[in-house]
């Protein structure tokens, strides 16, 4: 007789789930039952917001641009006063005799006009012009601007209940109703942490209200670079200064005066940096969950891990302590989607660090393996990067991924397992998740799949490479397995894996006078290649499948300096199930080289 599982204390989501957002319209808007009027009325997350109260079209990309600037003795005090690891004092000084001969009670300015005022007292000075970078001007920016009355916030608002989707809306009622089990409530209490985002604020509404519609408690954690780094100097008279200049390092576009447009929010972030976070400590105490949203893994990690004596992230703050102390005990349900998923990884694997992906394609990875990942960076596809040390380590079983079969990442999830001597990779699909039960009294896990699509279970541990960093990947030896819903794996105590597809599904038997099966563009960005050649493997019967990158039809990297192949070969314990909809494997022997032409 099965022993009844334990509660479930992980949820690795591969990110692109599909969503019914008010942003995308208020009526037929994508993946809803009913438009926006009906969900408003008839959706309890949403009581008391008025129709008017909420944003029915995308937000403005640039909302900035809407303030003015005066320049009084009131705003240089306050330019005067920010702390010199936001302005240097030097800059500072210059930024005052530029702006002190323009002293106006009155007369306001745009912001590109005082950026000309700025840029020709500097060069006059014999400084470059763009000797202020984004995050300082968000700074200069913040201290002079003209107050106004706040307009009413519209929010982006996101349904769970009257979402179409059943994938998404079961990966959501599945997480709520693990943190209900844990807490022992009802209406368990989630905190939401968007600190993956460029600007987290903007990602706060949606995943708040997404987590009430689907039965939760959702509060706001401001958690992000912005916060920590105010706390790490002991002040929260400055935090909202820091929040904007986070908000505006390693971004593709201006994020300015986040904290006027989001103030209960920013209120928030000044309540938590007090006191040396002792409200935030107090709200992490009391969750029954904590869910990640998605954007750079790299820069939830600078909102939770702190700079050791030697400059690297490896250094737990204290409310990752406080984390890592609750989950271990079965109190606290930890999730995530993209980056929320990658975030979960790290500690230790058999006494070596699990390191977390960074940026990054395929192509990449095989080509000219990873950089050291040394903070927030944006993704670029020729770049592939690992944090070395991990995420928040509540998933130490192996390396994960996401997006991991729409974007062709088997390549350099291979590379990071192997070259970082893990004995595991996991790579999670969109609209998937990997459903992580508490390890029983024998210290076995048990782990589930739940969604559209499946989790790509990578085993390294008989895989040979000869391989340097840096140089182009060939290894032989792994073994892949792909599960759906329905599909189980198990952990034990010693880290041996063993996995069950579900004998629901069809098995597939191998042909004998099936040929090999062929593809092209197998790493492309966006093309499910890879997937697709296994499956073509499996429902041909196929002892053997070949995948190249020629005649890649990728945008994002050249792919034939080297061509690289992957090969698909079945042996005595390859198995295939599915039908013409789906397919599962185990067993599949994968090899990696790059091609002599």
């Amino acid at each position: 007789m099965n022993q009844p599982l334990t509660p479930i204390t992980s949820m690795l989501i591969g990110g692109g789930m599909r969503n019914c957002t008010s942003s995308k319209g208020a009526v037929q808007p994508p993946h809803g039952l009913a438009d926006w009027h009906d969900i408003l009325a008839k959706d309890p997350a949403f009581q008391g917001i008025p129709f008017d109260g909420a944003m029915f079209c995308p937000p403005d990309p640039e909302p900035g641009r809407a303030y003015r600037y005066t320049i009084t003795a009131h705003t240089l005090t306050r330019l005067a006063s920010v702390p010199d690891d936001l302005l240097a004092r030097p800059l500072r000084q210059l930024l005052g005799q530029a702006l002190r001969p323009h002293v106006s009670p009155t007369a306001s300015l745009h912001a590109d006009a005082l950026r000309a005022l700025v840029h020709t007292h500097l060069r006059q000075a014999g400084q470059h012009a763009d000797v202020l970078n984004a995050a300082q001007w968000a700074v200069v920016l913040h201290c002079l601007v003209q107050p106004v009355e706040a307009p009413l916030r519209k929010r982006e608002l996101r349904t769970v209940q009257y979402l179409s989707d059943p994938h998404s809306k079961g990966i959501y009622t599945r997480l709520v109703q693990a943190a209900r089990v844990l807490g022992n409530t009802q209406e368990p209490r989630i905190g939401v942490v968007t600190a993956a985002s460029d600007n987290p604020f903007e990602e706060a509404d949606i995943n708040v209200f997404a987590l009430r519609s689907a039965g939760a408690n959702a509060i706001y954690l401001p958690l992000n670079g912005g916060l920590l780094r105010a706390m790490a100097h002991a002040t929260a008279d400055h935090a909202e200064l820091y929040y904007e200049a986070y908000a505006n390092t390693g971004t593709d576009q201006p994020h300015w005066h986040s904290c006027l447009r989001f103030p209960d929010y920013a209120q928030q972030l000044c309540a938590m940096a007090a006191n040396q976070g002792e409200e935030l400590h107090r709200v992490l105490a009391s969750l029954d969950g904590i869910y990640f949203s998605g954007g750079d893994q790299a820069r939830i990690l600078e909102a939770w891990v702190q700079p050791d004596s030697e400059g690297e992230l490896r250094q737990a703050s204290p409310w990752l302590t406080l984390l890592r102390e609750r989950f271990a005990q079965g109190r606290l349900l930890v999730a995530g989607t993209s980056a929320g998923n990658h975030i979960q990884g790290g500690g230790l694997w058999h006494g070596r660090p699990v390191p977390m992906l960074g940026g990054g394609d395929s192509y990449a990875a095989l080509q000219r393996g990873f950089e050291p990942g040394l903070g927030a960076a944006l993704e670029t596809p020729a770049r592939a990067r690992v944090y070395g040390h991990g995420g928040l380590a509540t998933f130490a079983f192996g390396v994960l991924d996401s997006h991991f079969s729409q974007r062709c990442r088997e390549g350099r999830l291979a590379r990071a397992t192997l070259e970082y001597g893990m004995d595991y990779g996991f790579g999670i699909d969109e609209n998937t998740a990997l459903v992580v039960h508490q390890a029983d009294a024998n210290g076995t896990t048990h782990m589930a799949v739940q969604g559209e699509y499946g989790v790509w279970v990578l085993d390294a541990r008989q895989a040979q490479s000869a391989t340097d960093k840096g140089t182009c990947f060939r290894a032989h030896g792994f073994i892949a397995h792909h599960l759906h819903e329905g599909d189980t794996l198990t952990m034990d105590a010693r880290g041996d894996l063993q996995v069950q597809l579900s004998p629901q599904r069809p098995e597939l038997q191998r042909h004998p006078d099936a040929q090999t099966v062929a593809m092209h563009q197998v790493q492309d960005y966006d093309s499910h290649q890879f997937a697709k050649l296994a499956a073509h493997m499996g429902r041909t019967g196929a002892q053997s499948a070949h995948g190249d990158t020629r005649h890649s039809a990728d945008g994002r990297t050249q792919q034939d300096k080297p061509i690289f192949a992957i090969t698909l070969t079945r042996d005595t314990q390859t198995c295939f199930r599915g039908d013409d909809t789906q397919l599962a494997y185990s067993g599949l022997r994968i090899a990696f080289f790059p091609l002599e032409v």
